[in-house]
């Protein structure tokens, strides 16, 4: 090639490559407003009003997105979205390979009737699974979630939520795991999940936690390790098991050691099996939940009355050994809006079966007692099914009588304010046994 052809040829390279780069920075001026434009009109043909994106970087094979805003002040935000994709495949299948999302905040709104609604978002027209997400509706083989958080809104609590996860496409399913810390005015805990959504839009739900507390005022908690899980069928239709346990739990004063809770059920009905350790009394209780009434069944095996009675009648003078028995009923609104306090609306009965005891001067007492409850406002009122009798001895054998039915009404009432403050209303009367 001859000397002097040279610089004609690098004029051509050189002007070749300021065209190409003109070329370069009309594009990227122009394409990016045109992408956010069609992507604003692909969502809200989905539904979904978007408020504002920004195109930040456009590539062969990636789309970074950011200030991503959903449906006015209180809809979802999205601070930072990267796609990664394959052109032949986006052109002729439309999906995408994987999003990467980070900085991402939500409302969730759950109702009574357990219905869940997006904060800022209209509701949307159910995809395969009637309303839920699956496979078929992602466009995406996999989403990393990075940096969210979740306001939750419920009837009962309210929580914040922030997590980290994975969402992808498994064959025909849909596959959720990550982790969560949830926090809410009631406790907080750490929790790991897992999920999976067929392709009739059934869910299975797992939840573990090893390391949680609740404080509901007069109901705390430490160290809680429990599980859940659940189903909700393609029809709607919901079934629930799990377990947590306790290092302890305090119901006002009283300290529970060991507490452990068996529960299941569905949305219209269930049932909890609670087990714990009271100074020295095992406790159970059976709860069964049915057209809004929580019903339960309790006894308590007290090995050491004395320790007993010093939690629950500081200044009563017991000892020895007993049975306590329990029925009753409670409204499932008094049973939330009482949990860990007072029980609004909750009646049954009561049964304490004394062995080899001692109640004051008399020993060797043994007998059973009888009352039903009611709570009335912040009072827990005992009225005496009876007469209520014991044998005893002290020196000589006697039988004590506590008359509770009849004119004469038996009343003994809890205060919760205070301590556990106990008052007795009533006749009382030591009967000596005719001698033979």
């Amino acid at each position: 090639m001859p000397f002097r052809s040279r610089p004609l040829i690098l004029r051509l390279v050189a002007g070749s490559a300021i065209a190409v780069a003109a070329a370069w920075i009309a594009w990227t001026l122009a394409v990016p407003p045109l992408v956010e434009h069609r992507l604003i009109q692909a969502m809200r043909s989905r539904g979904i009003e978007i408020d504002s994106l920004k195109v930040e970087a456009l590539e062969p094979g990636r789309l970074e997105l950011s200030g991503i805003a959903v449906a006015g002040h209180d809809g979802p935000r999205i601070a930072r979205a990267v796609a990664e994709f394959r052109i032949s495949r986006l052109l002729s299948e439309g999906r995408i390979d994987r999003l990467d999302v980070s900085g991402a905040t939500m409302g969730l709104i759950v109702d009574a009737g357990g219905r869940l609604t997006i904060s800022g978002v209209p509701h949307l027209a159910g995809g395969a699974g009637g309303g839920v997400l699956t496979a078929a509706d992602l466009p995406v083989d996999r989403i990393d979630l990075r940096d969210a958080r979740i306001d939750l809104a419920t009837p009962w609590i309210g929580a914040v939520i922030p997590l980290e996860g994975v969402l992808e496409v498994s064959g025909h399913d849909l596959r959720a795991q990550g982790t969560a810390w949830l926090e809410t005015g009631i406790g907080r805990a750490a929790l790991g999940f897992a999920a999976t959504i067929d392709p009739a839009g059934a869910v299975e739900l797992g939840i573990e936690t090893r390391s949680a507390t609740v404080d509901a005022g007069n109901l705390s908690a430490t160290g809680v390790a429990g599980w859940l899980a659940a189903r909700r069928e393609a029809g709607g239709e919901i079934s629930f098991a799990g377990e947590a346990a306790a290092s302890d739990m305090a119901v006002s004063s009283l300290v529970f050691t060991r507490p452990v809770v068996q529960f299941g059920g569905s949305e219209a009905a269930g049932w909890a099996l609670v087990r714990a350790e009271l100074a020295g009394a095992e406790i159970r209780l059976n709860a069964t939940l049915e057209d809004g009434t929580v019903a339960f069944v309790g006894d308590a095996e007290l090995t050491d009355l004395a320790r007993v009675a010093a939690l629950v009648a500081p200044g009563f003078d017991f000892a020895g050994a007993a049975t306590v028995e329990a029925t009753g009923s409670v409204p499932l609104d008094g049973f939330l809006s009482g949990w860990g306090g007072s029980l609004p609306g909750a009646s049954g009965d009561v049964a304490v079966r004394i062995r080899d005891g001692r109640i004051g001067p008399l020993n060797r007492v043994a007998g059973e007692i009888r009352a039903e409850f009611a709570a009335v406002g912040d009072r827990l009122k005992l009225r005496g099914l009876g007469p209520w009798r014991m044998e005893a001895a002290s020196p000589e054998p006697v039988v004590l009588v506590v008359e509770g039915a009849g004119e004469e009404v038996q009343e003994i009432v809890l205060r919760p304010s205070g301590g556990p403050a106990v008052s007795f209303a009533g006749r009382y009367r030591i009967e000596t046994p005719q001698a033979t």
